[in-house]
């Protein structure tokens, strides 16, 4: 029988391909051993599924920079928009100096305007409800207002302090009595003549 020679060449390839299969029953099969989301590891479920859950609307998400929604910015707005109007000036109606009462200064008083009908005087004993906080008397016809004089301070919730208001006489403070009015005052017919006249016995 005739005998069969291997060559080197052949030898070499031989041990190659030995190689590869030997490497191959070594390799590890192509799956995914593990799955994270931002770190933590999701697990299989029963069926060897794996639900990884992605936010589809902002409630699904945490607020954590306080975004507003259209509700909170509508409620914001109107409440600054009540307090603007709060503190504009709005009529009271008339009162007279003995309704004028510290009663009166709250918030939900706050820009009221009242027409005095009496005189009001401010004693020493009154003047702390007072911007003006001096004794005076207010002549009848003035107006006197509500205004916040102090805000509210709740920088310390374990002492917060509460809003201010005070009487704030919007006129009829200046004293006029030394002046003139119309009734003071006597119209008199003077002729040009009359004018001549006076400037000559005056030169």
């Amino acid at each position: 029988m005739a005998q069969k020679s291997i060559s080197a060449v052949s030898v070499e390839s031989f041990e190659y391909g030995v190689k590869a299969l030997r490497n191959l029953a070594k390799a590890q099969a192509n799956i995914i051993e593990e799955v994270q989301v931002n770190g933590t590891k999701v697990n299989p479920d029963a069926n060897k599924k794996v639900n990884i859950t992605v936010p589809t609307k902002v409630s699904d998400i945490t607020n954590d920079s306080n975004f507003q929604s259209d509700t909170q910015v509508a409620a914001t707005c109107d409440s600054k928009i009540a307090a603007a109007i709060s503190s504009t000036y709005k009529p009271g109606g008339t009162k007279s100096a003995a309704e004028i009462l510290p009663a009166l200064l709250v918030k939900a008083n706050e820009g009221k305007v009242y027409n005095l009908t009496t005189d009001l005087t401010i004693t020493d004993e009154t003047k702390q409800y007072w911007v003006e906080n001096e004794a005076k008397t207010i002549p009848a016809g003035a107006n006197i207002g509500v205004i916040e004089f102090s805000p509210a301070d709740d920088s310390d919730p374990e002492n917060p302090v509460a809003a201010v208001y005070k009487f704030d006489v919007l006129q009829g403070l200046q004293d006029l009595s030394g002046y003139l009015t119309p009734a003071d005052i006597t119209v008199v017919d003077v002729q040009t003549s009359d004018i001549d006249s006076w400037i000559e016995g005056n030169d």
